[in-house]
């Protein structure tokens, strides 16, 4: 549909940027006014503050896109761009969210991979350098919440590994052990829920298995052990070919002659690839947040790419107008 009915890509660059800086009035109002620990949105707070980050990295490729207009627009766009970035950071803070940690280098070095030239290599350094200090910044004030979530998550490490496991990371420590352990079981074709919770529940009455597994038979945390613990090998495979089908496919245009070509497959490939760390430590294809996110992300990235691609190549393969006849003397 989308490579039949052209759209104007400005008009999408902004939804990005009303949408991530309204992001941040929400997480600002549930925090200071609602009263609530950690922002949500009206998600969940996993996935606010994963979808956050992976708009931010929208906001940081539209810096690119807007290298080529002229300079009044583009100074008025890389504005706008640099406010959505703040309140990505400020969402990301707000919901407490590690899992979007995780994926913050890959999206970093794809990058590098998309844009990084000689011509600007003095920008990027200055631009991490910034964001170093600034990282360092947060994390240093007292009541930082960033210092905060670290520091839960090495006090999580410090009693697991004393026994104590009904933690964040301690019972997803467990739910992993109890579904390397059911796995081998029924590699192929998994298990039902039915079975999968008693065989877990027998495991806790021998003492295999922490008693904190029976809380997340439904749910252990982690796509790829999901996949294989309830749909089997053929699940798996469908979750990668899920993530890295279109991630093969963004990529491959990752340093495209067309700056707009390359900024539209780092955006797809931000995607993907966050799906694929966000998927380490939550099942985010299993809400229907997570599921439409990812599915009109690509959707929308991959048409305008393709878009732009269909249009080049009809500019390129164009016909030169034939040279003007000289009249033959009679």
């Amino acid at each position: 549909m989308l490579l039949h009915v052209h759209f104007a890509l400005r008009w999408m660059w902004a939804g990005i940027v009303v949408g991530v800086v309204s992001s941040a009035g929400v997480a600002a109002w549930q925090l200071h006014f609602v009263g609530l620990e950690r922002a949500e949105g009206f998600l969940n707070i996993i996935h606010f503050g994963n979808i956050a980050l992976v708009f931010g990295a929208f906001c940081a490729a539209g810096m690119q896109w807007a290298v080529q207009l002229p300079p009044g627009r583009r100074h008025l766009w890389w504005a706008a761009f640099a406010m959505g970035m703040a309140s990505s950071v400020y969402s990301i803070i707000a919901s407490g969210s590690r899992g979007s940690w995780v994926a913050l280098p890959v999206l970093v070095a794809l990058y590098a991979i998309a844009f990084l030239n000689r011509r600007n290599l003095k920008w990027t350094l200055g631009a991490i350098a910034v964001i170093g200090v600034l990282a360092a910044v947060l994390f240093s004030q007292p009541d930082s919440r960033l210092r905060k979530r670290y520091d839960a998550a090495t006090q999580d490490i410090e009693l697991y590994m004393k026994g104590e496991a009904d933690t964040s990371l301690g019972a997803r420590f467990v739910m992993w052990k109890g579904a390397l352990l059911n796995i081998p079981e029924r590699p192929l074709l998994g298990w039902n829920m039915d079975a999968y919770d008693a065989r877990i529940a027998e495991r806790v009455a021998s003492g295999e298995l922490n008693p904190v597994a029976l809380k997340f038979t439904d749910n252990l945390h982690n796509s790829y052990l999901q996949a294989l613990a309830f749909q089997g090998l053929p699940g798996l495979l469908a979750l990668l070919a899920v993530y890295f089908v279109p991630l093969t496919g963004f990529c491959r245009r990752l340093r495209d002659s067309d700056i707009v070509v390359s900024v539209l497959a780092y955006c797809g490939a931000a995607v993907c690839a966050s799906y694929v760390f966000f998927s380490l430590t939550q099942v985010i294809l299993r809400r229907n947040n997570g599921i439409m996110f990812y599915v009109v992300a690509v959707a929308v990235m991959w048409g305008a790419m393709r878009m732009r691609e269909r249009s080049n190549r009809i500019t390129t393969c164009r016909p030169a107008p034939l040279p003007e006849r000289t009249p033959v003397p009679d």
